[in-house]
């Protein structure tokens, strides 16, 4: 079966007579569906980068930007050799570290993820395939 938004745009879910799911504003989001409450969310999100090895180090994120041919954000930054992670919306609630289950991806919550040498990086986070997120970071 399939399912979408009751007609009322507030977080409701059908399964007959449904309409789609609209944001309410265009921009990146976090979804979640509850298929037993038949519920669901959408949450804007903007992300940064944010760590030791940033300009600001933990203290504020220096914001990613979308690149729409790509499906990407990205930010070309100098970097210190040291760590950092990926958050949205300057906040610790939704954070992606590095990968400690072992299937390819970022983890949310993950560990710290790192730069041995200081440079000019280009800093592409990847979201665009649910369940496998992952990163680069190439010395320019």
């Amino acid at each position: 079966p399939d399912y979408g938004d009751d007609g009322t745009n507030n977080g409701m879910l059908v399964e007959q007579n449904e309409s789609n799911c609209n944001a309410p504003a265009a921009g990146m989001y976090k979804v979640l569906a509850n298929t037993t409450s038949l519920t669901y969310s959408a949450t804007a999100t903007n992300w940064g980068i944010i760590g030791a090895a940033t300009p600001t180090g933990w203290d504020s994120d220096t914001d990613l930007v979308y690149n729409s041919t790509n499906q990407t954000l990205e930010v070309t930054l100098a970097l210190s050799a040291g760590e950092f992670k990926f958050r949205a919306n300057d906040d610790w609630a939704l954070n992606f570290g590095d990968d400690n289950d072992g299937d390819g991806s970022l983890n949310q919550d993950g560990p710290n993820l790192s730069v041995s040498e200081a440079g000019t990086y280009l800093i592409v986070l990847d979201l665009s395939n649910p369940r496998m997120y992952t990163y680069s970071a190439t010395l320019q």
